[in-house]
Protein backbone atom coordinates (compact mmCIF):
# COMPACT_ATOMS: atom_id res chain seq x y z
CA UNK A 1 0.00 0.00 0.00
CA UNK A 2 3.08 2.58 0.64
CA UNK A 3 4.51 1.87 -2.28
CA UNK A 4 1.65 2.30 -4.14
CA UNK A 5 0.65 5.48 -2.71
CA UNK A 6 4.07 7.07 -3.17
CA UNK A 7 3.65 5.74 -6.85
CA UNK A 8 0.78 7.48 -6.76
CA UNK A 9 2.11 10.71 -5.40
CA UNK A 10 4.93 10.72 -7.83
CA UNK A 11 2.18 10.15 -10.25
CA UNK A 12 0.61 13.18 -9.51
CA UNK A 13 3.98 15.46 -8.62
CA UNK A 14 4.77 14.81 -12.21
CA UNK A 15 1.48 15.83 -13.74
CA UNK A 16 1.53 18.80 -11.23
CA UNK A 17 4.96 19.19 -13.11
CA UNK A 18 2.96 19.34 -16.65
CA UNK A 19 0.74 21.53 -15.56
CA UNK A 20 3.30 24.04 -14.45
CA UNK A 21 5.25 23.51 -17.96
CA UNK A 22 2.21 24.47 -19.01
CA UNK A 23 1.47 27.76 -17.62
CA UNK A 24 5.24 28.84 -18.36
CA UNK A 25 4.91 27.63 -22.60
CA UNK A 26 1.42 30.20 -22.06
CA UNK A 27 3.28 33.01 -20.15
CA UNK A 28 6.04 32.65 -22.63
CA UNK A 29 3.49 32.70 -25.56
CA UNK A 30 2.06 35.43 -24.10
CA UNK A 31 4.93 37.82 -24.20
CA UNK A 32 6.03 36.86 -27.63
CA UNK A 33 2.06 37.91 -28.48
CA UNK A 34 2.63 41.15 -26.86
CA UNK A 35 5.76 41.91 -28.58
CA UNK A 36 4.20 41.11 -31.89
CA UNK A 37 1.25 42.87 -30.79
CA UNK A 38 3.46 45.87 -30.62
CA UNK A 39 5.49 45.88 -33.54
CA UNK A 40 2.21 45.71 -35.05
CA UNK A 41 0.74 48.41 -33.60
CA UNK A 42 3.94 50.48 -34.79
CA UNK A 43 3.26 49.65 -37.85
CA UNK A 44 -0.36 50.20 -37.88
CA UNK A 45 0.28 53.86 -36.21
CA UNK A 46 2.90 54.76 -39.07
CA UNK A 47 0.43 53.49 -41.71
CA UNK A 48 -2.76 55.67 -40.33
CA UNK A 49 -0.30 58.51 -40.56
CA UNK A 50 0.49 58.11 -43.99
CA UNK A 51 -2.88 57.58 -44.90
CA UNK A 52 -4.20 60.55 -42.77
CA UNK A 53 -1.53 62.64 -44.98
CA UNK A 54 -2.66 60.99 -48.01
CA UNK A 55 -6.80 61.27 -47.55
CA UNK A 56 -5.82 65.17 -46.65
CA UNK A 57 -3.89 65.70 -49.65
CA UNK A 58 -6.73 63.86 -51.94
CA UNK A 59 -9.52 64.65 -50.42
CA UNK A 60 -9.21 67.53 -48.05
CA UNK A 61 -10.02 65.21 -44.73
CA UNK A 62 -10.15 66.66 -41.98
CA UNK A 63 -7.77 64.55 -39.12
CA UNK A 64 -10.24 64.52 -36.62
CA UNK A 65 -12.71 62.86 -38.90
CA UNK A 66 -9.89 60.60 -40.32
CA UNK A 67 -9.28 59.33 -36.38
CA UNK A 68 -13.18 58.94 -36.26
CA UNK A 69 -13.57 56.35 -38.98
CA UNK A 70 -10.84 54.87 -38.22
CA UNK A 71 -11.69 54.05 -34.85
CA UNK A 72 -14.70 52.08 -36.16
CA UNK A 73 -12.40 50.24 -38.07
CA UNK A 74 -10.31 49.23 -35.35
CA UNK A 75 -13.05 49.02 -32.59
CA UNK A 76 -13.74 44.66 -32.75
CA UNK A 77 -9.41 44.21 -32.32
CA UNK A 78 -9.53 46.78 -29.24
CA UNK A 79 -12.44 45.20 -28.11
CA UNK A 80 -11.34 42.26 -28.74
CA UNK A 81 -7.82 42.67 -27.57
CA UNK A 82 -9.64 43.92 -24.14
CA UNK A 83 -10.67 40.65 -23.63
CA UNK A 84 -7.98 38.99 -23.92
CA UNK A 85 -6.17 40.54 -21.66
CA UNK A 86 -8.80 40.07 -18.84
CA UNK A 87 -9.39 36.17 -20.21
CA UNK A 88 -5.66 35.92 -19.65
CA UNK A 89 -5.76 37.57 -15.87
CA UNK A 90 -8.40 34.95 -14.94
CA UNK A 91 -6.34 31.85 -16.48
CA UNK A 92 -3.36 32.48 -14.65
CA UNK A 93 -5.31 33.16 -11.11
CA UNK A 94 -7.47 29.85 -11.54
CA UNK A 95 -4.16 27.94 -12.97
CA UNK A 96 -2.11 29.25 -9.22
CA UNK A 97 -5.01 28.67 -7.02
CA UNK A 98 -5.08 25.00 -8.79
CA UNK A 99 -1.45 24.17 -8.32
CA UNK A 100 -1.68 25.79 -4.81
CA UNK A 101 -4.43 23.24 -4.01
CA UNK A 102 -2.36 20.30 -6.04
CA UNK A 103 0.64 20.99 -3.97
CA UNK A 104 -0.96 21.44 -0.59
CA UNK A 105 -2.86 17.69 -1.38
CA UNK A 106 0.12 16.34 -2.22
CA UNK A 107 2.07 17.60 1.01
CA UNK A 108 -0.56 15.98 2.63
CA UNK A 109 -0.89 12.85 1.32
CA UNK A 110 3.23 12.35 1.91
CA UNK A 111 2.83 13.65 5.41
CA UNK A 112 0.51 10.65 5.66
CA UNK A 113 1.90 8.14 4.58
CA UNK A 114 4.99 8.88 7.06
CA UNK A 115 2.39 9.02 9.82
CA UNK A 116 0.90 5.53 8.32
CA UNK A 117 3.64 3.47 10.40
CA UNK A 118 3.18 4.78 13.69
CA UNK A 119 -0.66 4.44 13.56
CA UNK A 120 -0.77 7.90 13.63
CA UNK A 121 -3.08 7.80 9.99
CA UNK A 122 -5.18 5.60 9.22
CA UNK A 123 -5.38 3.90 5.56
CA UNK A 124 -9.07 5.43 4.91
CA UNK A 125 -7.56 8.91 5.59
CA UNK A 126 -4.81 8.00 3.20
CA UNK A 127 -7.26 6.87 0.58
CA UNK A 128 -9.57 9.59 0.67
CA UNK A 129 -6.68 12.49 0.27
CA UNK A 130 -5.46 10.69 -2.67
CA UNK A 131 -8.88 10.50 -4.31
CA UNK A 132 -9.24 14.26 -3.43
CA UNK A 133 -6.00 14.65 -5.50
CA UNK A 134 -7.57 12.24 -7.88
CA UNK A 135 -10.61 14.38 -8.81
CA UNK A 136 -9.12 17.91 -8.72
CA UNK A 137 -6.78 16.66 -11.55
CA UNK A 138 -9.55 14.94 -13.69
CA UNK A 139 -11.66 18.12 -13.26
CA UNK A 140 -9.55 21.11 -12.46
CA UNK A 141 -6.58 20.04 -14.00
CA UNK A 142 -7.95 18.77 -17.44
CA UNK A 143 -10.42 21.81 -18.04
CA UNK A 144 -7.51 24.25 -17.33
CA UNK A 145 -5.08 22.33 -19.56
CA UNK A 146 -7.84 22.46 -22.13
CA UNK A 147 -8.83 26.58 -21.50
CA UNK A 148 -4.50 27.05 -22.31
CA UNK A 149 -4.40 25.31 -25.45
CA UNK A 150 -7.63 26.96 -26.61
CA UNK A 151 -6.70 30.57 -25.26
CA UNK A 152 -2.80 30.01 -27.07
CA UNK A 153 -4.89 29.44 -30.51
CA UNK A 154 -7.47 32.51 -29.55
CA UNK A 155 -4.09 34.47 -29.37
CA UNK A 156 -2.53 32.94 -32.78
CA UNK A 157 -6.14 33.94 -34.86
CA UNK A 158 -5.88 37.53 -33.11
CA UNK A 159 -2.53 38.15 -34.20
CA UNK A 160 -3.42 36.96 -38.03
CA UNK A 161 -6.25 39.29 -37.63
CA UNK A 162 -3.78 42.12 -36.88
CA UNK A 163 -1.91 41.71 -39.38
CA UNK A 164 -4.73 41.23 -42.15
CA UNK A 165 -6.09 44.64 -40.77
CA UNK A 166 -2.74 46.20 -41.24
CA UNK A 167 -2.49 44.54 -44.18
CA UNK A 168 -5.61 45.98 -45.81
CA UNK A 169 -4.13 49.26 -44.44
CA UNK A 170 -1.11 49.14 -46.78
CA UNK A 171 -3.13 48.41 -49.77
CA UNK A 172 -5.61 51.50 -49.54
CA UNK A 173 -2.19 53.49 -49.12
CA UNK A 174 -1.11 52.13 -52.33
CA UNK A 175 -3.46 53.10 -54.08
CA UNK A 176 -1.92 56.89 -53.99
CA UNK A 177 -3.33 59.66 -55.93
CA UNK A 178 -6.62 57.30 -56.56
CA UNK A 179 -7.39 56.70 -53.11
CA UNK A 180 -10.99 58.56 -51.66
CA UNK A 181 -12.50 58.45 -48.38
CA UNK A 182 -15.15 56.51 -49.59
CA UNK A 183 -12.06 53.85 -50.16
CA UNK A 184 -11.96 54.09 -46.44
CA UNK A 185 -15.56 53.75 -45.46
CA UNK A 186 -15.59 50.59 -47.37
CA UNK A 187 -13.06 49.03 -45.59
CA UNK A 188 -15.15 50.79 -42.10
CA UNK A 189 -18.75 48.70 -43.16
CA UNK A 190 -16.48 45.55 -44.51
CA UNK A 191 -14.73 45.48 -40.79
CA UNK A 192 -18.85 45.82 -39.42
CA UNK A 193 -20.03 43.21 -41.79
CA UNK A 194 -17.48 40.91 -40.01
CA UNK A 195 -18.44 42.10 -36.37
CA UNK A 196 -21.64 41.35 -37.14
CA UNK A 197 -21.34 37.59 -38.80
CA UNK A 198 -19.14 36.78 -36.09
CA UNK A 199 -21.93 38.20 -33.29
CA UNK A 200 -24.52 36.20 -35.32
CA UNK A 201 -22.03 32.82 -34.58
CA UNK A 202 -21.81 34.04 -30.70
CA UNK A 203 -25.30 34.08 -30.56
CA UNK A 204 -25.88 30.77 -32.25
CA UNK A 205 -23.28 28.81 -30.62
CA UNK A 206 -24.42 30.13 -27.43
CA UNK A 207 -28.13 28.74 -28.20
CA UNK A 208 -26.49 25.38 -28.81
CA UNK A 209 -24.85 25.34 -25.65
CA UNK A 210 -27.73 26.06 -23.56
CA UNK A 211 -29.65 23.43 -25.91
CA UNK A 212 -27.27 21.17 -24.58
CA UNK A 213 -27.21 22.30 -21.17
CA UNK A 214 -31.01 21.60 -21.22
CA UNK A 215 -30.96 18.11 -22.73
CA UNK A 216 -28.05 16.66 -20.57
CA UNK A 217 -30.20 18.71 -17.41
CA UNK A 218 -33.55 16.28 -18.66
CA UNK A 219 -31.40 12.91 -19.26
CA UNK A 220 -29.91 13.65 -15.73
CA UNK A 221 -33.06 14.01 -13.90
CA UNK A 222 -34.27 10.81 -16.35
CA UNK A 223 -31.43 8.69 -14.96
CA UNK A 224 -32.35 9.91 -11.39
CA UNK A 225 -35.45 8.58 -11.29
Amino acid sequence: MDELVLGAVSSYENKISTIEDLLTNAYQTTIDWDENYDQLRNEREKLKAALSDLLAQNCSLRKKDFNLIVKKILSKHTQKKSDLEKRQVELISKINKYLTAQKELTKTLKDQVVQLESGKVKRESIELTLNDLKLLFQGEGSELTMDLRSFQLELDAFQREEEEINRKLARLIERGKSLRTEDLRELEAAEEREKRKIEKQLRHDEVENYILQCRQHRYEIGQSK
